[in-house]
């Protein structure tokens, strides 16, 4: 969203966007466009550190970053990097989390969100892969390096496995059919087994 255009849509969008906040308004010094005005997220932390939480929390937590993410779908609106994690140099992550189990999606006015005019497959395709790693980590508590990823299916289905993971998920996972559907169906699931 580096055009004034690009950014009056976007602010247009946030009628229909209500669990979400896009970007409020744009940004102009000396009248010349300088970006957008972003929502302050106090008292936020990295969604990682949902980790402390049992794993019933959790999978409520990740329950509303699903329904926060097929709302944005649903208008068009892809967040291609929502697994980003925090490094030593930076705590960001594109989730935050607040106190009150409230996830937020953040960055959204960078190169991490794609906003279209049509319904995209590829680009939801990209968010599901971010949005399963995601679910992954979250889950079994780990991080999910590319060498992890890159792991003979065997080795990695192991340690998913020892992780409580069915062999469904893990299949879906590899066989990049954990669609938003899918993910949201396994969460619903999990959180059965548990209460």
């Amino acid at each position: 969203l580096f055009k004034e255009e690009a950014l009056e849509n976007a602010i247009l969008r946030q009628k229909n966007i209500k669990l979400t906040t896009l970007p409020l308004g744009i940004l102009y010094v000396d009248k010349r466009l300088k970006g957008c005005i972003l929502k302050y997220h106090s008292l936020s932390t990295n969604i990682f550190n949902t980790r402390l939480f049992n794993q019933k929390t959790r999978l409520q937590i990740l329950k509303k970053i699903l329904l926060k993410i097929e709302e944005l779908i649903d208008n068009n609106i892809y967040h291609v990097d929502i697994c980003q994690k925090p490094t030593f140099e930076s705590k960001n992550t594109n989730i935050l989390f607040r106190w009150n189990f409230n996830p937020e999606i953040v960055d959204l006015e960078g190169k991490s969100t794609i906003y279209t005019e049509n319904f995209s497959n590829i680009f939801k395709q990209r968010v599901e892969l971010g949005l399963g790693i995601l679910f992954f980590e979250l889950l079994a508590k780990k991080s999910i390096e590319e060498e992890f990823l890159e792991a003979e299916e065997v080795i990695m289905s192991e340690i998913l496995i020892q992780n409580g993971f069915t062999d469904e998920i893990i299949s879906d996972f590899y066989q990049k059919k954990l669609t938003l559907e899918r993910l949201t169906y396994y969460t619903d699931k999990l959180q059965r087994r548990i209460k």
